[in-house]
Order: structure tokens, then C-alpha cells, then sequence
């Protein structure tokens, strides 16, 4: 099976190379809804009522098999989306796949969003296989989302600073649906130039990106930034168990990562975290010396566990131990 990336499917489709299945996988959404608007794109909208059909999850194979061969009316193409598609084929199935891609029409195209790679082992070895396009829609990095914003910006007259774009990316923890959202409000609030400024009193940044925000000036040389931080985190409203949580979970972070050998791509993919996450928390925890980032993160755990078994009271419970953070600095 060939393997293409979301921009060389939006090409190939323009010069008229379409296959007739595509399997779309990966983990960024708002990729994977990009690669469903271009199969839907070669379908008109005013017919796209009879040519296009959507299943949220896998239909009957007979069901699917009948979308596919219709002809379809006043269009080139009829286009089939099967939302998620978590099951393993069953082996009448599979034939029956099979025998439709033997010789599939030149008007259907079909295509999968593959959860748990079910679709793609089922077709391993049959004609299906021959024809599938897989479309790889994982995340994308850091500086590919920097640059994406300020060509985004640029196609629409207004210019990003590169400061401003990484603080953009960093708001919204590279999340490219909220990236992309981001980006066309302030787009739409700039006078033609963006700043740091511009970005940090539009985009609010998620609690993940304040926590470590707030565990960055702990480290860092002016601690009392501290203070500013932690009142702009109480204002968006969170419960004092979710701001411990996260502060708990962002110092286990910053220990493992400051005491670990391992490579930052190995310790991303084991923590569940982005490469950028564990350089910046390595940056962070090893400004500490490791018994005392050792003994934060002890203090912070057992606040947690008396906070929840109601032996603590949450009444400036966050001020004192911001407190005692700075101190065991």
C-alpha cells in the first residue's frame, strides 16, 4: 500500500489522480477532517445529496457494496466516508471487498478513517490492498505548525512575527484544530502584523501551557513571576484539585525528564507527550538539583493525597505551596 501525506493527496487530486480507496489514518483531527473534505470536494455540493454518502461507523458490507457501485447522477464520482472503522473484516467480508476491487469502477472512491489499523490488516494480501492509498495524518511538529501559521497569515495579507507564531503554537499545545481556529480570529483582529502581545490578550492558553508556564518561572531566576501566573490560572476558574493535579503531574515530568538518559523522541513517546514537552521539561527540572526536585515533587504528592482525603483545607491552599516551592528553590 502506498503511503502519501495530507498536502500530496490535495495535489494528486487536483492533476486528476484518484484512487478508489483511500485509508486515512492518524492521530491529529484536524488533519483527518482536511483529508474528508478533499474526498468530498470531488463531489459537487449541489449533488452531493446523491453522490455522497457518510457512515459514522462501518455499515453492512452488502450496504457499502451497493453505495459504491451506483452509478452516480450529474457527477463524475460517487464518494463513500466510513467514519471509524475499529473492526476486523470477517472473512465472507473480506471476499466480498475483494471481489468489488478486482475491478472497481472508475467513478467510486472509498474512503476510511482507520482506527486501530482494523481496515488495513483486514485487506493485507487482496485486491483491495492493491488500490489502497494510505493518507498519513499524524500530528505535525512544532516548527511545522510555526511556519504554517505565518503562510497562513501571509496568504491573508498579515504578517506573524516568529515570536508571535511560537507563542501561538505553544497556547495551544500544537493542536492544529485549535491552532487553525486560533489563527483565523486573529487574522481577523489584526491590523496586518501580529505580535506576542496581540497573542497573549486574544488566545488563552490551556491550563497544560499555564501550568508550565507557572513550573517555568518556579525554576527560573524570578520566581515571584510565579505569583502573576497562579491568579491568572485562578481566574479561568478551575478547582483547586485540577491546579494540583496538574502542577503534581507537570514536576514528575520535569524529574523524570531531567533524570532520564533516554532520547526525548523515546521519553515522548512513552510519557504521551510532544518532543518539545519533554526538551522544555528537561530545561526546567534540571535547573533543580535532583533531591530538591526530588522533594517538590514528594511535597506535592502528599498535598495531593491530603487535599483529596479531606485532611487539608483548599482555602489558599495553591498560595501556600507556590510558597513553598519558591523557598525549597
Amino acid at each position: 500500500m502506498k503511503t502519501i501525506t495530507l498536502p500530496e493527496l490535495n495535489a494528486a487530486v487536483k492533476r486528476g489522480e484518484i484512487s478508489p480507496l483511500y485509508i486515512i489514518k492518524g492521530e491529529d483531527a484536524y488533519f483527518k477532517s482536511r483529508a474528508a473534505e478533499i474526498v468530498k470536494g470531488l463531489i459537487s455540493s449541489d449533488f452531493a445529496v446523491m453522490n455522497l454518502s457518510v457512515y459514522e461507523s462501518r455499515p453492512d458490507m452488502a450496504e457499502l457494496l451497493i453505495a459504491l457501485s451506483t452509478e452516480p447522477v450529474f457527477s463524475e464520482h460517487r464518494a463513500v466516508l466510513v467514519s471509524e472503522w475499529t473492526e476486523k473484516l470477517s472473512v465472507k467480508e473480506k471476499a466480498a471487498l475483494n471481489g468489488f476491487f478486482e475491478n472497481p469502477p472508475e467513478f467510486s472512491v472509498l474512503a476510511v478513517f482507520d482506527g486501530a489499523d482494523a481496515f488495513s490488516e483486514s485487506i493485507q494480501g487482496g485486491a483491495a490492498a492493491k488500490f489502497a492509498v494510505t493518507v498519513d495524518c499524524k500530528k505535525a511538529d512544532r516548527s511545522d505548525i510555526i511556519n504554517w501559521i505565518k503562510i497562513k497569515g501571509a496568504r491573508a495579507g498579515v504578517l506573524f512575527d516568529e515570536a508571535a507564531a511560537v507563542r501561538l503554537a505553544e497556547f495551544t499545545r500544537c493542536d492544529m484544530t485549535r491552532v487553525a481556529t486560533e489563527t483565523e480570529k486573529i487574522i481577523a483582529f489584526s491590523d496586518g502584523r501580529v505580535s506576542v502581545a496581540d497573542i497573549e490578550s486574544l488566545v488563552v492558553p490551556e491550563l497544560e501551557v499555564q501550568i508550565f508556564e507557572l513550573a517555568n518561572a518556579l525554576s527560573g531566576t524570578s520566581p515571584e513571576r510565579a505569583w502573576g501566573l497562579l491568579s491568572s490560572i485562578e481566574r479561568l476558574g478551575y478547582k483547586e484539585t485540577h491546579i494540583l493535579g496538574a502542577v503534581t503531574a507537570q514536576f514528575r515530568r520535569m524529574y523524570y525528564s531531567a533524570e532520564s538518559d533516554e532520547t526525548e523522541y523515546a521519553l515522548a513517546k512513552k510519557l504521551g507527550v510532544k518532543e518539545f514537552s519533554v526538551c522544555a521539561s528537561r530545561e526546567a527540572g534540571r535547573r533543580y538539583r535532583p533531591n530538591v526536585l526530588k522533594r517538590c515533587v514528594e511535597m506535592l504528592d502528599e498535598q495531593e493525597f491530603l487535599l483529596k482525603s479531606g485532611k487539608i483545607s483548599k482555602d489558599h491552599m495553591m498560595r501556600d505551596i507556590v510558597a513553598r516551592l519558591i523557598s525549597a528553590k
